[in-house]
């Protein structure tokens, strides 16, 4: 018995069927099903989509291309923005962020927002998770910043660093920092900091 709408069986197919297994079978996806990811299976959902032209296959196109739209969507709606303060004065003392420790899953957004004058918020080049984009932002400058890569990042002001003005962001469920993380070459106060930080994630 033929069934209504037959399955493509064309090479890129089959090819699709190992990548959307692999992505299955991802250390990440029994995490939270986080932006990278869905749109990553959307853009295998439409491309499978797209890979057979036969009339009697219309209607699976259909059906892949709509699950692709609503999956890449989805993914949009779950991603977070989080909201980090730049100030002289905080609860934890002078020159900070606020709050100084922050927990995101992948795919959400930091918004660092200028509340005080004469900061700015930069990545630190050797704490950061490989293959993550560095940013910097101007001074007085309020950015916004997705991450997608899983791990331990570590930002600063540059203007205040030496005074410890810096922050960590932990992207995903990873425990603790990598041994690696504060290695480099840190101003006192600013290691003192981030091991503060560290132990309050």
């Amino acid at each position: 018995m033929h069934s209504e709408f037959p399955m493509p069986q064309c090479f890129v197919f089959r090819g699709c069927r190992r990548k959307l297994l692999a992505f299955k079978k991802s250390p990440y996806s029994d995490e939270k099903f986080d932006l990278a990811q869905r749109l990553r299976a959307a853009g295998l959902l439409i491309l499978l989509a797209t890979t057979n032209h036969s009339k009697g296959n219309e209607m699976f196109r259909t059906l892949l291309t709509s699950a692709a739209v609503l999956l890449a969507f989805g993914a949009m709606a779950s991603a977070e923005t989080f909201e980090v303060k730049m100030l002289n004065k905080g609860e934890g003392g002078r020159m900070i962020f606020e709050p100084a420790a922050l927990r995101i899953a992948a795919g959400d957004t930091v918004k660092f927002l200028a509340t005080d004058k004469g900061h700015n918020a930069e990545s630190i080049k050797e704490m950061m998770p490989e293959g993550a984009a560095e940013f910097e932002g101007k001074i007085n400058e309020e950015i916004e910043v997705t991450l997608t890569e899983p791990g331990f990042y570590g930002v600063k002001c540059k203007p205040h660093f030496a005074m410890g003005m810096v922050m960590v962001i932990a992207v995903g469920d990873e425990a603790a920092a990598p041994d690696t993380f504060l290695e480099g070459r840190l101003p006192k106060k600013a290691k003192q900091n981030f091991e503060e930080a560290l132990s309050g994630l």
